[in-house]
């Protein structure tokens, strides 16, 4: 159910600190040649899950390396390796 997702004590820490801190790395600025895309992506910061972007893209890694480790489950972590790349 998604309003307990919502409204359990995990998503609220995950959701009150950006996905970088909860690693321990620190933000990295781009290099100075690289331009910034985000305006030619046309992404809509106002959106309503725009700001749970990172925390996807964290549970989606793990899910990835606990993927990796299963034998049988290597074919759906290549399947996710499109679908993490397409986000980074």
């Amino acid at each position: 159910d998604w309003g307990y997702l919502r409204c359990s004590d995990y998503h609220w820490q995950v959701s009150m600190c950006p996905a970088v801190a909860v690693q321990g790395l620190e933000p990295v600025s781009p290099p100075g040649g690289v331009d910034n895309h985000e305006s030619a992506l046309g992404l809509e910061s106002s959106a309503l899950l725009f700001p749970h972007i990172p925390v996807l893209f964290y549970v989606l890694h793990l899910l990835y390396e606990d993927l990796k480790l299963d034998e049988l489950q290597r074919s759906g972590a290549r399947a996710l390796v499109g679908l993490l790349q397409q986000l980074a």
